[in-house]
């Protein structure tokens, strides 16, 4: 399995041209799948199963990982997996009916009145404190952060 998992990883960085990030944490999930399936007696990709992934996506959540990190490891698992069925590592894709779990969105935080006030007093003066003034009025008015910094003069 490790082989497998090098080549993939390779494939990642000169294929596909991944993001450094994507690369180191696709390499740090897939190894902590092998050692897991290691340690239960599977040592290929082809003998790795929905159960066994379904048992080590248990096995995380029992070991106190956050659903954000969980999700993330599934969707390595995914296209690790397709990789694999699509280059001949195994017939079947064990990944099919696998799930993440929900992972739960953070209600964003918000501005009272007061502090919204307080920050449409500040006087600007320079071209960085109009540029930011400009920025929270767009964002009182429903623009997304993403948004306003894609805005151009």
């Amino acid at each position: 399995m490790r082989e497998a998992i090098q080549n993939y990883i390779t494939y990642l960085k000169e294929a596909k041209n991944a993001a450094y990030n994507t690369v180191i944490s696709y390499e740090r999930d897939l190894r902590k799948m092998k050692d897991y399936m290691e340690k239960q007696g599977i040592w290929t990709v082809d003998k790795v199963t929905p159960t066994a992934l379904n048992a080590y996506v248990l096995y995380l959540e029992s070991s106190g990982m956050s659903s954000a990190t969980i999700s993330r490891t599934v969707a390595a698992l995914r296209r690790f997996f397709d990789y694999q069925c699509k280059h001949g590592g195994c017939s079947q894709d064990p990944t099919e009916l696998l799930k993440a779990p929900r992972v739960e969105r953070k209600a964003a935080r918000t501005v009272s009145k007061d502090e919204l006030s307080r920050l449409l007093d500040i006087q600007a003066e320079g071209p960085k404190q109009l540029r930011d003034r400009a920025m929270v009025l767009s964002m009182c008015q429903g623009i997304r952060a993403s948004e306003v910094i894609g805005l151009t003069l």
